[in-house]
Protein backbone atom coordinates (compact mmCIF):
# COMPACT_ATOMS: atom_id res chain seq x y z
CA UNK A 1 0.00 0.00 0.00
CA UNK A 2 0.67 3.86 -0.97
CA UNK A 3 2.05 5.65 2.23
CA UNK A 4 1.56 8.98 0.72
CA UNK A 5 3.94 10.86 3.83
CA UNK A 6 6.77 8.47 2.16
CA UNK A 7 6.17 7.45 -1.19
CA UNK A 8 5.05 10.82 -3.05
CA UNK A 9 7.83 12.82 -3.77
CA UNK A 10 7.40 16.14 -5.22
CA UNK A 11 8.53 17.31 -9.37
CA UNK A 12 11.53 19.38 -7.97
CA UNK A 13 13.02 17.02 -6.04
CA UNK A 14 12.62 14.57 -8.68
CA UNK A 15 14.00 16.70 -11.30
CA UNK A 16 17.29 17.06 -8.59
CA UNK A 17 17.70 13.58 -8.13
CA UNK A 18 16.56 12.06 -12.71
CA UNK A 19 19.97 11.13 -12.23
CA UNK A 20 19.41 8.12 -10.54
CA UNK A 21 16.26 7.15 -12.43
CA UNK A 22 18.50 7.57 -15.94
CA UNK A 23 21.13 4.82 -14.22
CA UNK A 24 18.30 2.70 -13.03
CA UNK A 25 16.79 2.71 -16.44
CA UNK A 26 20.45 1.95 -17.92
CA UNK A 27 20.95 -0.99 -15.75
CA UNK A 28 16.94 -2.25 -16.69
CA UNK A 29 18.93 -1.65 -20.09
CA UNK A 30 21.60 -3.41 -19.53
CA UNK A 31 19.60 -6.48 -17.75
CA UNK A 32 17.42 -7.11 -20.55
CA UNK A 33 20.47 -7.43 -23.03
CA UNK A 34 22.34 -9.76 -20.81
CA UNK A 35 19.01 -11.92 -20.51
CA UNK A 36 18.38 -12.29 -24.29
CA UNK A 37 21.92 -13.08 -25.23
CA UNK A 38 22.09 -15.80 -22.34
CA UNK A 39 19.00 -16.79 -24.06
CA UNK A 40 20.25 -16.85 -27.48
CA UNK A 41 23.57 -19.01 -25.41
CA UNK A 42 21.55 -21.82 -24.17
CA UNK A 43 18.84 -22.09 -27.38
CA UNK A 44 22.51 -22.70 -29.66
CA UNK A 45 23.72 -24.78 -26.71
CA UNK A 46 20.57 -27.07 -26.93
CA UNK A 47 20.52 -27.03 -30.41
CA UNK A 48 24.39 -28.36 -30.63
CA UNK A 49 23.71 -30.87 -28.42
CA UNK A 50 20.52 -32.28 -29.86
CA UNK A 51 17.96 -30.87 -27.84
CA UNK A 52 15.77 -29.70 -30.12
CA UNK A 53 12.83 -30.51 -32.31
CA UNK A 54 10.84 -29.07 -35.00
CA UNK A 55 8.43 -26.68 -34.11
CA UNK A 56 5.86 -28.57 -36.51
CA UNK A 57 6.52 -31.79 -34.68
CA UNK A 58 5.99 -30.19 -31.23
CA UNK A 59 2.94 -28.51 -31.98
CA UNK A 60 1.43 -31.70 -33.77
CA UNK A 61 2.08 -33.24 -30.34
CA UNK A 62 0.95 -30.14 -28.15
CA UNK A 63 -2.92 -30.28 -30.10
CA UNK A 64 -3.05 -33.73 -29.93
CA UNK A 65 -2.57 -33.96 -26.64
CA UNK A 66 -4.71 -31.13 -25.97
CA UNK A 67 -7.55 -31.98 -28.14
CA UNK A 68 -6.98 -29.22 -30.35
CA UNK A 69 -8.20 -30.06 -33.61
CA UNK A 70 -5.71 -28.59 -36.62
Amino acid sequence: MIDITKDIQSRTRFRRRSGDAEAYQRLLEIAAYANAEEGIRQGLEDSIKGKVRPAREFFTDFEARHGIPH
